[in-house]
């Protein structure tokens, strides 16, 4: 179990439809994303209703010429800081969030009513709003509706509830 992907830069990263068409990002460059659980009406999550892409680049510019991509880390670069934030500053091409693990299931980290786990139709990425598992063994679909029964959501509720509690009254 692990956080899913920190960008940095949310706003370079997760795209929607409209800024894609604008810089012409290719689709090599591009994987569909979760940004929040109201995006999924199923716990099986279908990529091509998502709303947002995940701009996904390991290549160096010298590589991109003459791409969409590339004009789009420009243009971000010159108009933005999200190349020198600390989260990204320190990465070899700051643009490159690296090598992402498969997702077996995510479930939702930010819970106000239910804490829903996720089976994803791969690929699909999630953000670190999401705890995000890899499951190694042949009962993905079987996890993930244990994750959903009624007993995991009583004891969610039961003690997940006193520490979100803490937090809305601690601040």
């Amino acid at each position: 179990m692990r956080f899913g992907i920190k960008t940095g830069a949310n706003a370079f990263f997760y795209l929607k439809p409209d800024r894609i068409a604008e810089w012409g990002i290719e689709d090599e460059f591009l994987a569909p994303v979760m940004t929040s659980p109201t995006e999924s009406r199923s716990i099986v999550v279908d990529p091509a209703t998502l709303p947002y892409r995940i701009f996904l680049c390991h290549k160096d510019k010298a590589d991109l010429k003459g791409t969409g991509a590339l004009k789009y880390i420009e243009w971000a670069e010159k108009n933005h800081d999200w190349h020198t934030r600390p989260s990204t500053r320190n990465r070899r091409n700051w643009y490159d969030l690296g090598k992402i693990p498969k997702v077996d299931i995510a479930m939702n980290n930010l819970i106000d009513t239910t804490a829903y786990s996720y089976l994803p139709e791969n690929p699909t990425l999630f953000p670190n709003n999401f705890q995000v598992f890899e499951n190694k063994s042949e009962n993905v679909i079987a996890l993930c509706v244990a994750m959903n029964c009624t007993m995991f959501q009583s004891d969610a509720e039961c003690h997940w509830d006193r520490q979100l509690w803490w937090w809305r009254h601690a601040y």
